[in-house]
């Protein structure tokens, strides 16, 4: 008993010594953190929201502040990023706003990416919260919060947990998940009056044509303040598909009247047909561009909002998948959100000819295992003829999760 007495009295006392010291030096800690900054790019309309005539990007990529001990002590890094740290951290970074895009837009904030949990301040006013790495924030900001000069600090908590996290942790049938900003940030400046979201959905029938209804949240702030508009305060809303290949219209709806006030919401609908449609599969990926315009009496155009869609005609019978008549064999390949050097904070050129290199050696789907995929890779499976499977992680969880409503709804 002596001996083993006088073996573990060393270990218990160096233990508490570099207990003492972690405790004292927190840099020691925070060296261990892994960080992957993403190389800047030119790449355009990479990610939710395409270029607008009537839209200004006001980028907030590049170089940040960021904190991993409470805001105790802050380095610099360039963001997107990721890095392997599980626990809370703050990231900060100033920007300013001229005062004509000040007087005459609005904003809207996008995070594409931010894992896991994350609390948005702007100028030290609440902007909003989040919960999940893999979905978008796109939030309207309030006209007077933005101004010339302007903070934007953010406090993230990148640790999972087994409870009601996505993935959980140590769930080893994923890849794995990185903390940080791993996705493009910036903020949207809009007219006064704005399209802040399209919902399209379609009918197609017997191949001759498409029968598409557009849902369109349409929101005002300091409305007519800035915009010279009639008494009646009406305007119009129109929604047109133009085929990418050939850059003519095939089919536009008529203009939809509604009216609005200030600091308000709207839903109209533009329902419109498309003759002879080019269905889209992984042979002919063809693609519409989808514009949707407000305008006044005086057909001003006040705000255009363009997105992209392809037309889909899949069935199933007998446990077999058809796509217009025509069985479908799937040949899938798992492509996992994770490159040497740069992690989750995705370089847009390597991924597209990952993508690209994928479709040349004969697969027609991807599938990002256990989480959604980045908007680029949507964008890019779309436009190269690449099915994607868009997973909700249920994979291999025991059956409590799935009886778990908010467990569900947060997947869902």
């Amino acid at each position: 008993m002596i001996i083993s007495y006088h073996l573990k009295f060393p270990l218990r006392i160096f233990l508490l010594i570099l207990v003492l010291v972690l405790s004292f030096f927190p840099q020691f800690t925070k060296s261990q953190i892994k960080v992957f900054e993403r190389p800047a790019s030119n790449e355009v309309n990479t990610g939710l929201f395409l270029e607008s005539g009537t839209r200004k990007r006001i980028d907030l990529n590049g170089q940040w502040e960021a904190s991993f001990n409470e805001g105790k002590s802050f380095e610099k890094f360039v963001v997107p990023l990721a890095y392997t740290y599980e626990g809370a951290s703050v990231f900060r970074r100033k920007f300013s706003i001229s005062e004509d895009i000040l007087k005459a837009y609005s904003f809207i904030f996008v995070a594409e990416g931010i894992v896991y949990e994350s609390e948005i301040k702007i100028n030290n006013n609440f902007i909003s919260n989040h919960t999940g790495g893999y979905t978008p924030m796109i939030i309207s900001v309030a006209d007077g919060i933005i101004s010339g000069s302007n903070e934007i600090s953010i406090n993230i908590n990148s640790r999972l947990n087994y409870k009601n996290t996505l993935p959980l942790s140590d769930q080893i049938n994923y890849g794995k998940v990185y903390g940080g900003i791993t996705k493009d940030i910036y903020l949207i400046a809009v007219p006064k009056l704005f399209i802040l979201t399209n919902t399209l959905k379609y009918v197609i029938d017997n191949l001759l044509s498409v029968k598409v209804s557009n849902t369109t949240v349409i929101r005002s702030s300091n409305l007519f303040q800035y915009i010279d508009t009639s008494k009646s305060k009406e305007f119009f809303i129109k929604t047109e598909a133009i085929r990418k290949s050939n850059n003519l219209t095939a089919g536009e709806s008529g203009k939809v009247q509604f009216t609005i006030g200030e600091n308000n919401t709207v839903k109209p609908v533009n329902e419109f047909v498309i003759n002879n449609p080019v269905i889209w599969t992984p042979e002919t990926p063809e693609l519409y561009t989808i514009r949707t315009t407000i305008t006044n009496e005086a057909n001003t155009v006040i705000d255009e909002y363009i997105t992209e869609t392809g037309f889909t005609n899949l069935t199933k019978r007998n446990n077999q998948i058809f796509i217009s008549g025509r069985q479908l064999k799937l040949n899938g390949i798992n492509y996992y959100e994770d490159q040497p050097g740069l992690a989750s904070a995705l370089d847009y050129q390597e991924t597209e000819k990952d993508l690209r290199n994928i479709k040349t050696l004969g697969f027609n789907a991807i599938r990002v295992p256990g989480r959604s995929a980045h908007p680029y890779i949507v964008n890019i499976c779309n436009r190269i003829g690449l099915f994607l499977f868009q997973e909700i992680p249920f994979n291999e969880l025991s059956d409590r999760y799935p009886g778990n409503d908010k467990y569900v709804r947060l997947s869902l």
